[in-house]
């Protein structure tokens, strides 16, 4: 699996929740890491359509349907650490679609969450 994504060229990999979890154990991680080679894992399934729209990839089902004109491309992915501790994945330097916006919404409960995001959506 590490020869096949290295011959392809990658150097991010997302993979979703349920496709290819079993396929990745910790030494493939090892090993990717070592060839410096991200790996984004638990991806859910309705975030792969949006994502791969966003960088310009093709989803892939097999590790054999790995091509380079699969790939995507995005000059920077890395991970930032919130003032809470937790960790939101950055993408920039978009070639293919670079209107895309996220926007994270936080607050101190579900409740607080929920009324910012229908504000949101009022406009």
């Amino acid at each position: 699996m590490v020869v096949k994504i290295i011959k392809s060229g990658a150097n991010v990999v997302f993979i979703q929740k349920s496709i290819l979890r079993d396929a990745v154990n910790e030494l493939s991680l090892h090993f990717l890491a070592k060839k410096k080679i991200m790996v984004v894992r638990d991806i859910d399934r309705e975030q792969i359509g949006f994502i791969c729209k966003t960088i310009g990839a093709i989803p892939v089902a097999h590790i054999d349907g790995l091509k380079p004109e699969k790939l995507g491309f995005a000059s920077l992915v890395n991970h930032e650490t919130q003032s809470d501790g937790s960790k939101v994945l950055k993408v920039t330097g978009l070639k293919h679609n670079p209107k895309t916006v996220s926007i994270l919404i936080r607050g101190s409960n579900n409740l607080v969450r929920f009324e910012d995001s229908l504000s949101y959506h009022d406009r």
